[in-house]
């Protein structure tokens, strides 16, 4: 089994696409719950949106607004998900084959995590939780991994 450089970033690759999965079927059963589509008692559901709905308070945002917030970031992730899946399925033995395809996944993904920033400072998300830390780790995660991914 190779463990060299270029299996560490399919791992990397691999493991981003799983994660934005997993998150992107969170939300999804989140807002599917919110709009009464799923059961209340479904259990598999990030809780994003109550979060959303506390976070948005500070500027009084109404409840169809705060839907159309979570829906918007559910598509993003949706899309950045399915871009790391396309970059990790595209570097098989080499980078040079997938590197365009793993630095559109990137874009994407750090210009995410970028604007969830913009908006914990809007929203003063600090007063209501430590939303805006954890950000910042992904954030940087999503930094240094690309660094190191797309190194030759």
């Amino acid at each position: 089994m190779d463990t060299g450089p270029l299996a560490i970033k399919r791992v990397i690759l691999g493991f981003l696409a799983s994660w934005y999965s997993i998150v992107f079927l969170s939300n999804t059963f989140d807002l599917l719950k919110e709009l009464a589509i799923l059961p209340a008692s479904f259990a598999f559901h990030s809780g994003n949106f109550g979060l959303i709905e506390k976070v948005t308070s500070v500027h009084q945002f109404p409840h169809s607004i705060n839907i159309i917030l979570l829906l918007g970031v559910i598509l993003l992730e949706g899309f950045i998900a399915f871009l790391f899946w396309r970059a990790f399925s595209g570097i098989k033995t080499d980078l040079q084959q997938g590197a365009p395809k793993a630095q559109s996944a990137y874009f994407w993904g750090i210009s995410l995590w970028c604007l969830f920033l913009v908006f914990d400072e809007f929203f003063l998300v600090y007063r209501v939780f430590d939303g805006e830390y954890l950000h910042f780790c992904i954030l940087i995660f999503h930094l240094l991994s690309y660094q190191f991914v797309m190194k030759p």
